[in-house]
């Protein structure tokens, strides 16, 4: 897992030329929380970003390119979600595009189901593999996305796992 705080996880994210950006505001806002400044998530609530979603990000960094849809910020995500949605808690990413450096790639958008999805998985796997025991979600679930949960998660055998749209990975 990449080290660091939120801040600085933050920023490393938002400046990650393996990491790209569907609307530039949501490298911004990393950029503003990354320097102390408030962000809000999508319902105009202040929000924090998780260290572990973004120490995940930067540590795949170094195996994979990806696309970021969004975060939760209310510059990036259209929807107000409240209750067990972990978007607004800056827990969770959409991801919309993967490619594994010098492999296999989603082909500028992931299409589920069918061939993207192994390398889908991967991500998926490596990505919960970075995450302290027992956190992790994975979406996607009726597309077929089953990634492997580290030994140490409660989220063995696909607890933590949810139907979500197939134009991308959900994870958080």
């Amino acid at each position: 897992t990449a080290s660091g705080d939120a801040k600085a996880l933050a920023a490393q994210v938002a400046n990650n030329p393996n990491i790209t950006f569907v609307k530039p505001a949501t490298a911004e806002q990393l950029r503003i929380f990354s320097s102390g400044g408030q962000v809000v998530d999508s319902c105009g609530k202040p929000m924090t970003v998780s260290k572990h979603l973004l120490g995940a990000l930067q540590a795949n960094s170094t195996k994979y390119k990806i696309l970021i849809n969004n975060i939760g910020f209310q510059q990036d995500r259209s929807m107000c979600q409240a209750g067990t949605a972990q978007h607004p808690k800056g827990t969770a990413v959409d991801i919309n595009d993967i490619e594994i450096i010098g492999g296999a790639n989603t082909g500028g958008s992931i299409r589920l189901p069918g061939s993207d999805l192994p390398i889908v998985n991967q991500y998926a796997t490596d990505f919960l593999a970075k995450l302290p025991c027992n956190r992790g979600g994975v979406g996607q679930k009726d597309y077929g996305v089953n990634p492997t949960f580290p030994p140490c998660s409660t989220n063995v055998n696909g607890s933590a796992l949810f139907d979500d749209a197939g134009n991308h990975l959900h994870i958080d």
